[in-house]
């Protein structure tokens, strides 16, 4: 399908609420056609995966088993300053304020003011949550360091079992296709068998 731009938010109420719907959806199907509730390992990339971590801390589901997110931004300042500072403009905060603008303008619904993937992270109440945090030195758009605060707030905030695999290569949402994905597998299927008896 096409990406729907205006009702984004990156992360914020539309994400998490869309996430909501399709997992409730995913859940009564399952229980009406099997008679359980499923347990689920939350994935995403990107908008994904912060929406994933807005999402937990928001609702808090008791049956998600893990999370697996690759390339996940703290906040979307992290995003503006990392693009600013690719042209050495990262320091300017007439530019920071005018990325915002920006990212407004293509995400109308977006709100610079709501809590942010980072703010989220306090607010998810299963510390023992199997975490598996995915991201690229080679990013071009979400500095690794955006996701490896996330990992470091996790670790603050009394998280047990967060990890996270940076890899040293990989274009953003591509490290997959990179050459080194065999160690991005490598990390995924050590987790999986970890935490989830795989």
């Amino acid at each position: 399908g096409v990406f729907n731009f205006k009702e984004s938010n990156l992360a914020q109420s539309n994400d998490i609420e869309a996430l909501k719907t399709a997992l409730d959806t995913l859940c009564q199907e399952t229980q009406k056609n099997y008679g359980y509730l499923p347990n689920i390992v939350l994935t995403g990339a990107s908008r994904g995966a912060s929406s994933v971590i807005a999402f937990m801390g928001t609702h808090n589901p008791t049956n998600v088993s893990a999370l697996v997110i690759e390339s996940p931004f703290d906040t979307v300042d992290s995003i503006v300053i990392g693009l600013l500072d690719k042209i050495g403009l990262g320091k300017s905060e007439g530019l920071r304020k005018l990325g915002h603008k920006m990212v407004k303008k293509w995400h109308s619904k977006y709100d610079k003011d709501a809590p942010s993937p980072l703010d989220m992270v306090q607010h998810i109440h299963n510390k023992e949550l199997p975490i598996l945090i995915i991201c690229s030195k080679k990013d071009e758009l979400i500095p690794w360091t955006s996701s490896y605060r996330l990992y470091e707030e996790f670790k603050n905030q009394g998280f047990r079992n967060v990890h996270i695999f940076v890899s040293s290569r990989g274009k953003h949402v591509k490290i997959l296709e990179d050459r080194y994905a065999h160690l991005y597998k490598e990390a995924v299927d050590t987790f999986y068998k970890k935490y989830l008896s795989l």
